[in-house]
């Protein structure tokens, strides 16, 4: 971090990222996933030029890439990229907005009607554009608990690594979180994690800048 921080002219972000994505964190099954990597805490994120979030989901892709696929990996995502370096959204709901907004854009990568049914999707629309979910019908919120309680039950004692359940969990944390509050860091982590494991390279990427689209609209 000192040589980095030090750098005139500083490295490009696209260097740093792929630098990153090599350190041990990243071959941690549980933490790479709702940890943080000990760099980030010394201003990592700065030098990324990305909100924290995002930076930590792009580093997590690099990092399950080939080593010669990385940097031009980096460089298209940063050539497209809109978010400004600093997000803080001040409420919840911005952040349960955006992390229904992420989820919509994990379905249409990962195609999976079982996960994302019809009925999921719609409570996920309504979710992002903010409506009012307190006027959805009883029995689809009964049929959305009894499906937050099977994913939980069947992934979060599972393998970390296996890419439907990050999925899964992903979807339970955004539709009923776990602490009452939605963790968009962890959501984000999750989502790539599944994208990067089970889509071609070109649609992960097409993810990460739509989700970083996202939160420059946000």
């Amino acid at each position: 971090m000192d040589k980095w921080l030090s750098e005139d002219p500083p490295d490009p972000p696209a260097e740093i990222a792929c630098q990153l994505s090599r350190g041990r964190f990243w071959r941690d099954d549980r933490r790479r996933l709702i940890g943080s990597d000990r760099y980030w805490d010394e201003g990592a994120d700065d030098l990324l030029h990305l909100p924290s979030e995002l930076g930590h989901a792009l580093v997590l892709a690099l990092s399950r890439l080939p080593a010669a696929r990385r940097r031009p990996f980096a460089d298209a995502f940063y050539e497209r990229k809109q978010s400004a370096p600093v997000f803080q959204p001040d409420d919840d709901a911005t952040r349960l907005a955006l992390a229904a907004a992420i989820l919509l854009r994990l379905a249409a990568v990962l195609d999976d009607p079982d996960l994302f049914d019809e009925r999921t999707l719609d409570l996920l629309r309504g979710t992002a554009q903010r409506d009012d979910m307190s006027r959805t019908p009883p029995a689809v919120l009964d049929a959305l608990q009894e499906k937050i309680a099977r994913i939980r039950l069947e992934f979060e004692s599972e393998d970390p690594a296996e890419p439907r359940g990050a999925a899964a969990l992903a979807l339970a944390e955004v539709l009923d979180p776990s602490s009452g509050i939605v963790d968009l860091k962890e959501v984000l982590a999750r989502s790539t994690w599944a994208a990067v494991e089970l889509a071609e390279e070109e649609r992960v990427l097409r993810f990460l800048l739509d989700v970083d689209s996202a939160l420059a609209e946000a």
